[in-house]
């Protein structure tokens, strides 16, 4: 059931309401909708939430504002089926970060990693989602998991994407991304290495999402940074790696002062 502010009744998702529709309905169905950012479909109680994956429904929240800050993430529980502590005091970041993580426990759909913040691992807020809307995905394998140094991913595939004075950029291809429109193609978790701890196993950072159609244009990024930045050829494929991530991104390359976070990810600036 839908109210507004003066508590007047718009409209309700009861199927029973919905056998007699009218133009009010329909008005308010449609323009929730355009605010929301939430399918028509799923306000009317025709479709499941959860038929859409967690980018998809990140993005309706990411407009999101709460008296309380840590609201906007605890009004996400029900909408991603989550149990977890309310700790009001504990800030908006650690509360949506937590949610996160919680997520990341309940489920393999790797379009929770679909977001622009260059910051963290998890994003530290609803709004670097606002861009995820159209972002498809399916089951992953392998399974991943959060531990106490970040995410943790046995037999990914990894790609060599180049190598700079400071460290090698490694690309970890999730099993999500975009097939319409002009920004097309699957996500490419971008990384950089700081660490071997074997010969199997890397211990890295996230740099950034972009879609592997727009690569080539984040590599030129990243050389106007990094003057010495070698690109691979052909973006190798390196094998199966146990790998560590970060939750931070600790490492960053620099140059004249500015740093990888400086470098917005290249499907996030293109215009549908």
């Amino acid at each position: 059931m839908f109210l507004g502010a003066d508590w007047e009744h718009l409209f309700s998702t009861n199927r029973a309401y919905f056998a007699v529709r009218d133009k009010r309905t329909a008005y308010w169905a449609k323009t929730l909708s355009a605010v929301t950012r939430i399918p028509g479909r799923v306000l009317m109680g025709e479709q499941l939430h959860c038929e859409y994956n967690i980018a998809q429904r990140m993005s309706w929240a990411s407009k999101r504002k709460a008296t309380h800050e840590e609201d906007i993430t605890y009004s996400l529980l029900g909408l991603f089926d989550i149990n977890m502590p309310l700790l009001y005091g504990e800030g908006e970041v650690r509360a949506f970060q937590r949610l996160q993580q919680e997520i990341i426990k309940a489920s393999n759909d790797v379009s929770v990693f679909a977001h622009t913040d260059l910051s963290n691992l998890v994003a530290s807020s609803p709004i670097h989602f606002a861009d995820s809307g159209c972002i498809t995905s399916k089951p992953t394998l392998p399974p991943y998991a959060m531990n106490n140094v970040g995410l943790e991913m046995r037999n990914a595939t990894i790609y060599n994407i180049g190598t700079s004075a400071s460290s090698k950029f490694l690309g970890l291809r999730l099993n999500c991304g975009e097939h319409g429109g002009e920004r097309r193609g699957n996500c490419m978790l971008l990384l950089s290495t700081y660490d071997h701890l074997s010969q199997s196993t890397l211990l890295c950072s996230s740099r950034a999402m972009v879609l592997e159609g727009q690569l080539g244009e984040y590599i030129e990024h990243i050389k106007c940074l990094e003057r010495k930045f070698a690109p691979a050829q052909k973006n190798k494929i390196l094998g199966n790696k146990h790998v560590l991530i970060t939750l931070k991104s600790v490492a960053s390359f620099t140059h004249e002062g500015r740093t990888g976070h400086d470098l917005p990810p290249i499907w996030q600036d293109k215009q549908r």
